[in-house]
């Protein structure tokens, strides 16, 4: 699992210019104590020497220990911008588990109260029936149950179009459950044990179509369902996972995950892949780092977000998952 190395230090040097102009008010030299006869030649025009060695050692004592402390605060400024950085991330996570636990709880609550009434309503008969099987003070409880899921329904079909915009994603599942099924060990793709692990992965559908004819469509796994047992499906061989090449990869968005050496916490990054070098198998990211980060002004600073990572490699291993 891939490791963030540290910035150079001398870089951070630049951040502290003019640190060395005042050395000479905060640190008065003294000067060696003169005789009477050397004050009077003095006095008298006669060549004035001062031995300065003293002064230089203690130049040269001072910068080396603002030295040792200018690395310090580097080395501490660097760790406070990961632990920062980590702590936003477990932030982002809670509250996106914590929004999918609430919408999970009213999925069931609005599940139950659903087979409570007959389950849902499709045909004009079969409302009247139900409707006549219910007492006059259910009725309407009734009612407003199979609207509320109706429109919780069209509206969550209605997000999925928007953010996938993909003809896959615009197949309305009417009546039956589509058979969406996982591949056989494919060359140079991930060996999933277990279903997240299929999770950002590139993969070929075969997807039962309305009039019982199957058609193979590309996508990328984004999520889990509970209706959907891909592992089950697998041995059937109905979804197939796609080998990654390198022209698709550029331009796409990942989440790739890190290992921190200090107490093995895994922790995940965005980025986009820009580049691919096929002589190196390394790619080119530009993580989604915060802007209050990096705060330097040097040319190298601007590209502090950039690094080669072997991408294809950990997508194999499953620490890089496809977005977008």
């Amino acid at each position: 699992m891939p490791q963030i190395g540290h910035q150079s230090f001398w870089r951070s040097r630049r951040q502290f210019p003019g640190r060395m102009l005042d050395l000479k008010e905060s640190f008065p030299v003294r000067q060696p104590h003169k005789s009477h006869a050397e004050s009077h030649h003095q006095c008298h025009g006669g060549d004035h020497h001062v031995d300065t060695e003293p002064y230089s050692e203690l130049v040269l004592r001072q910068a080396r220990e603002d030295s040792r402390e200018q690395r310090q605060r580097y080395v501490e400024r660097l760790a406070d911008i990961r632990q920062q950085r980590q702590e936003a991330l477990a932030m982002k996570r809670e509250k996106k588990e914590a929004k999918e636990q609430r919408d999970r709880a009213k999925k069931e609550e609005l599940t139950q109260k659903l087979q409570e009434v007959g389950g849902l309503w499709k045909t004009p008969s079969e409302i009247d029936r139900q409707l006549l099987s219910l007492q006059s003070g259910q009725r309407v409880k009734a009612l407003q149950t199979q609207l509320t899921f109706r429109r919780q329904k069209r509206r969550s079909f209605r997000n999925l179009q928007k953010k996938k915009g993909r003809e896959t994603q615009r197949l309305q599942r009417k009546g039956r459950r589509h058979k969406v099924v996982s591949s056989r060990a494919v060359p140079n793709t991930p060996a999933p044990d277990k279903p997240e692990d299929l999770i950002g992965k590139r993969v070929q559908h075969l997807i039962e179509e309305f009039d019982g004819s199957s058609k193979w469509y590309y996508g990328i796994i984004t999520g889990l369902k509970k209706a959907c047992f891909l592992l089950d499906d697998m041995e059937k061989d109905e979804l197939r996972i796609v080998p990654l090449d390198p022209v698709f990869i550029v331009g796409r968005r990942v989440d790739h995950r890190f290992c921190r050496e200090a107490d093995g916490e895994e922790f995940w990054y965005t980025g986009t892949v820009t580049g691919h070098d096929a002589d190196t198998g390394l790619s080119t990211i530009a993580y989604d780092f915060e802007d209050g980060d990096v705060d330097d002004d040097d040319d190298d600073d601007k590209n502090s977000n950039v690094f080669e990572e072997p991408v294809i490699e950990d997508y194999k291993n499953g620490d890089v998952r496809i977005l977008l």
